[in-house]
């Protein structure tokens, strides 16, 4: 409790309060299921790991349908509920070591191989399930594999844009040359470095 309140309260950064691994691979199986009810505070469970003295975060209650993915939980950076209520502060997207997690968890999990392996991993588990439903809703339609497939490809999309800054050369003194960037993108970015010619 005190761990948690310290992260809510700004004291202490997500890194240091949640096991930051586990967490930014559930908000990134959020995106790809296209619904964050699983993450709402009345839904989301927690085990406070006696090993590492990390809150471990457990996927709990996330139902069908699946929706379609029409922006990224890390773009927001409030999760916010219907009524605006915040769900999870946006100190945990000021952590740079979750966000940081996060995107490569989002890079994972949009891999066209990683719905590939999973779908192979449950088939016959999911087809048994299929026909119980057909019983008795012999008009139901499962979609739900290719919206999590157009999801993965939405989040493809907006991790790799275009166009990330708008860059413009404002001064020049002796050997080094200022430029002003601007993130035009609704992710964070990193400069890592200017090539010319």
């Amino acid at each position: 409790v005190s761990l948690f309140e310290a992260f809510r309260r700004g004291q202490l950064p997500a890194s240091q309060v949640f096991d930051v691994n586990r967490l930014a691979k559930l908000f990134a199986l959020s995106d790809v299921l296209g619904d964050p009810h699983n993450l709402k505070a009345k839904n989301v469970k927690f085990y406070l790991n006696p090993v590492t003295s990390r809150i471990e975060p457990i996927g709990y209650d996330q139902h069908h349908p699946i929706g379609y993915l029409n922006h990224l939980l890390g773009e927001n950076k409030k999760f916010l509920e219907n009524d605006d209520i915040i769900v999870w502060p946006e100190q945990l997207f000021n952590d740079p070591v979750f966000y940081r997690l996060y995107i490569q968890s989002l890079r994972v999990v949009s891999d066209e191989s990683y719905l590939d392996n999973f779908e192979e991993s449950i088939r016959e588990a999911y087809k048994t399930r299929k026909n119980l439903i057909y019983k008795s809703n012999p008009l139901y339609i499962d979609n739900s594999f290719v919206i999590l497939a157009e999801n993965q490809e939405y989040i493809r999309k907006r991790l790799g844009p275009e166009k990330l800054t708008e860059a413009y050369f404002q001064g020049y003194e002796s050997d080094s040359i200022t430029i002003r960037v601007g993130n035009i993108y609704s992710l964070p970015i990193e400069v890592t470095g200017l090539y010319y010619r």
